[in-house]
């Protein structure tokens, strides 16, 4: 029998099949920005204030028109930028399902405003049923200092109904720094390969969350 009583699963490149370099050409070729620019976009300081909160959305397109020198609107910067998330990974979503049938299921991700509704598009449960951790709302992605235990600590406990020890709670994420930082405070850890659910599935079956 598994110890596992949580788990908990980042979304971009795990249950969302992603790739940058969609928007990337998106800008080159749609607004003819310098490829230098466009490929330093995800880069950005200011893009990571926005994931964190501390930058408004409106304020941060309005910083790219003015460096880029181009007449290009909030709604399509939101729609170039939500580009490079593009389907749902199916196989990875069933598993979700198959857990959260027996267990609590929580998501953890580092967001922004694009990103966000651009997940509750292609996933509507993101808008109320699946219980999510943002960055963009907690100020701070989730492998700065501290955050991995306030998120076991205080975030699943208030939000998913159960205490669980740290070392009770699996984290499934597509990151090698992020799954360092939450095993680095004692949680079990799972890095995900995109497009290979089953080698998601095999761990579970072999850690007692699935038969």
């Amino acid at each position: 029998m598994s110890k596992i009583k949580v788990v908990l699963f980042d979304i971009g490149n795990v249950l969302m099949l992603a790739a940058h370099q969609r928007t990337i050409e998106d800008y080159i070729l749609r607004h003819g920005i310098p490829r230098d620019l466009a490929e330093g976009y995800f880069q950005r300081p200011d893009y990571a204030e926005t994931g964190k909160g501390r930058l408004e959305w409106h304020d941060y397109c309005e910083r790219l028109r003015m460096e880029w020198r181009v007449s290009i609107s909030d709604d399509e910067i939101n729609s170039i930028d939500a580009s490079h998330i593009y389907a749902v990974d199916l196989g990875a979503l069933s598993l979700v399902e198959v857990l959260m049938a027996k267990m609590p299921v929580g998501f953890v991700t580092n967001t922004c405003i694009p990103e966000w509704e651009r997940y509750v598009q292609l996933e509507p449960r993101f808008a109320s049923q699946f219980k999510t951790w943002r960055s963009d709302i907690h100020g701070h992605y989730k492998a700065d200092p501290g955050v991995p235990e306030d998120i076991i600590d205080r975030w699943i406990p208030r939000h998913l109904k159960v205490k669980a020890g740290r070392d009770e709670v699996l984290f499934v994420d597509d990151s090698q720094g992020n799954c360092k930082a939450f095993s680095d405070i004692g949680a079990e850890v799972f890095t995900y390969t995109e497009r290979q659910p089953w080698l998601l599935a095999a761990y579970l079956k072999q850690i007692g969350l699935l038969p």
